[in-house]
C-alpha cells in the first residue's frame, strides 16, 4: 500500500512538471503573438504616416508645377514632405524621388517625363515615392536591415477649371489677358495655349499688371465692367465684391452688365475685401502679405439690346488684386490660381490639383 502511494505521488509530480513546461510554452507563444500584433499595428501606422508624407509631397509639387516655373517642383515637394512626421521622425526625400510626368485620366496611368530640372511643357502631374525602414521587434529576426516600407502618391494638375463660384462682379474683355501674355499674336480671342500659361508663370509682375478701374476721373483706359451676379443695383454689386457669391459661372454663360461708374460701391466693396491695407492702398491677402487672389469673368462677345449690354463668358480668369486707391483706381496682375470648381476642357488660368493615386 505504501509503495503504491509513493508511486502515485511521483506520477503527480511528473505531471505538475509537464504542466509547468506547457504553461511556459503557451506564455512564450502568447508573447510572440502579442509582439507580432504590436509590430503589425506599428507597421500599418508607419505606412499610413508615410503615405501622408508622400501625398503632401506630390500635392505640393503639383501646385508648384501648376502655378509657377517648374524648376522649383522638387524643392517644394521635398520641403513639404519634411513638415510631416513618420512614427516620430522626419523623412528626408531625395530629389530623385520626386518626378514629373503625364497623368492620363482615361487610363489612370502615370508616365514619367523627367527626373530632374524643368518638368517640360507636357508634364501635368507629380509623383513622389517615400521609403522608410521599419524599427520594430522582429527587425533583427527577419533581416538586419528591417522591412523597407514604400509608398507612392501622384497628384494631377487638371487642364482647367470651368464653372466656379465666389467670382467678383468685375467683367473684362478676354483680350485684356491674351494681349499681355502674347502681344505679338493677333488672335486675341484664341484659346489659351501652353505658351500663354507658361508666360503667366515666368513674366514679371510689372509685365502682367493691368488697370481694372482707372479712377475717377480716369487718367488712363480701364477694363472695368460691373456685371450682374445674383442681383442688380449698386448695393448688390458692392456685396458681391465683399463676399463670396455662390452662383456658379462658366464658359458660355451670358451676363448682363450694369450702367454707371460705380466709384463709391467699388471703393467700399474692395475696402472690405482687401483689409488690411498696407500703405498706398496695397491690398492685404489676410496672411500678412500683399495681393489677394480673385476670380472674374472674361468675355469675348458683347451684345447691346435696348440700351442693356450682355456679355458672353469665355473663361473665368484669376488675378492678384494689388492696390485699391481712394479715387477708385484698382490695379492687379494676372496669375494662375488653384480652384475647386468643375473641371473643364477650355484652357484657363484656374487649375485644379487632384490627388489621384
Amino acid at each position: 500500500m505504501g509503495n503504491r502511494m509513493r508511486h502515485y505521488e511521483r506520477r503527480l509530480q511528473n505531471r505538475r512538471g509537464a504542466t509547468l513546461v506547457l504553461a511556459g510554452l503557451m506564455l512564450v507563444t502568447l508573447l510572440i503573438m502579442l509582439a507580432v500584433v504590436v509590430d503589425i499595428s506599428k507597421l500599418q501606422l508607419q505606412r499610413n504616416e508615410l503615405q501622408t508624407t508622400a501625398d503632401a509631397a506630390a500635392h505640393a509639387g503639383a501646385i508648384e508645377l501648376s502655378l509657377r516655373d517648374s524648376t522649383g517642383v522638387a524643392d517644394t515637394a521635398v520641403a513639404y514632405a519634411a513638415r510631416t512626421k513618420v512614427v516620430g521622425h522626419t523623412i528626408t526625400y531625395p530629389q530623385a524621388n520626386i518626378v514629373c510626368g503625364v497623368w492620363n485620366p482615361t487610363t489612370s496611368t502615370f508616365t514619367t517625363s523627367a527626373n530632374s530640372g524643368r518638368c517640360g511643357d507636357s508634364a501635368n502631374a507629380v509623383q513622389s515615392t517615400g521609403q522608410d525602414s521599419s524599427h520594430y521587434f522582429f527587425k533583427s529576426i527577419l533581416t538586419s536591415a528591417g522591412v523597407l516600407v514604400n509608398t507612392t502618391a501622384t497628384a494631377w494638375v487638371s487642364s482647367s477649371v470651368a464653372a466656379t463660384s465666389c467670382i467678383r462682379p468685375w467683367s473684362m474683355p478676354y483680350w485684356t489677358l491674351t494681349k499681355l501674355v502674347d502681344p505679338t499674336n493677333p488672335d486675341t480671342t484664341r484659346n489659351l495655349t501652353a505658351y500663354d500659361l507658361h508666360q503667366l508663370a515666368t513674366l514679371t509682375t510689372a509685365q502682367l499688371t493691368f488697370s481694372l478701374k482707372s479712377g475717377s476721373p480716369p487718367t488712363a483706359p480701364g477694363n472695368f465692367g460691373p456685371v450682374d451676379i445674383g442681383g442688380t443695383g449698386a448695393e448688390q454689386y458692392r456685396t458681391n465684391i465683399e463676399t463670396c457669391n455662390s452662383t456658379p459661372v462658366g464658359p458660355g454663360d451670358v451676363l448682363d452688365t450694369e450702367t454707371g461708374n460705380m466709384k463709391g460701391p467699388t471703393v467700399q466693396g474692395a475696402g472690405v475685401l482687401c483689409q488690411p491695407y498696407y500703405g498706398n492702398g496695397a491690398c492685404g491677402n489676410g496672411k500678412g502679405g500683399i495681393g489677394l487672389t480673385v476670380k472674374v469673368p472674361l468675355w469675348v462677345t458683347a451684345t447691346t439690346v435696348n440700351g442693356k449690354t450682355s456679355v458672353t463668358v469665355k473663361i473665368i480668369g484669376s488675378f492678384s488684386l494689388d492696390t485699391v486707391s481712394s479715387d477708385a483706381r484698382v490695379v492687379g496682375h494676372w496669375i494662375k490660381a488653384a480652384d475647386e470648381g468643375t473641371i473643364g476642357t477650355t484652357p484657363g488660368t484656374l487649375v485644379r490639383v487632384i490627388l489621384v493615386k
